[in-house]
């Protein structure tokens, strides 16, 4: 699979490719994945600048959460598995991570308990013992 930001590109397959040396493959996805954090960065910004005020200017509290649980009923579920236990390991174990939890509605929470022990296993088997967060940073040139 193919993934491009600007003109940079990045093919996932290196990852999985016992050819390619795993860490050559881990500083190429890192310096895609600052390339990527750049682009939606400038992304967002726009966003925020531009689109946002729209939201305030043109929808009452009661109709954008309307078109809001609208987006979340027909939204794509797929890749749910993965993105739930993911999202919440972007929050150290503690009181941010409990808070997060706290914070997203019920059925993420109980996705994510079911989802956990396999994505648990799919993480070790591509990272072994080592935590994906201590991999990136232990492997991230600088």
């Amino acid at each position: 699979m193919r993934r491009w930001v600007g003109r940079a590109r990045w093919t996932t397959r290196a990852l999985a490719d016992p050819t390619v040396a795993f860490l050559d493959a881990l500083a190429d996805a890192v310096t895609f994945a600052e390339g990527l954090s750049d682009f939606l960065d400038r992304h967002l910004a726009v966003e925020d600048q531009d689109v946002l005020p729209l939201f305030w200017r043109h929808y009452t509290a009661e109709e954008y959460d309307a078109v809001l649980q609208q987006a979340v009923k027909k939204g794509k579920k797929a890749g749910l598995w993965f993105v739930a236990p993911f999202t919440v390991d972007c929050y150290a174990e503690g009181p941010d991570r409990e808070a997060f939890l706290a914070s997203v509605p019920g059925v993420l929470r109980l996705l994510h308990r079911l989802v956990r022990p396999s994505y648990d296993r799919l993480i070790a088997s591509a990272f072994g013992s080592t935590p994906v967060r201590a991999a990136v940073i232990a492997h991230t040139p600088r």
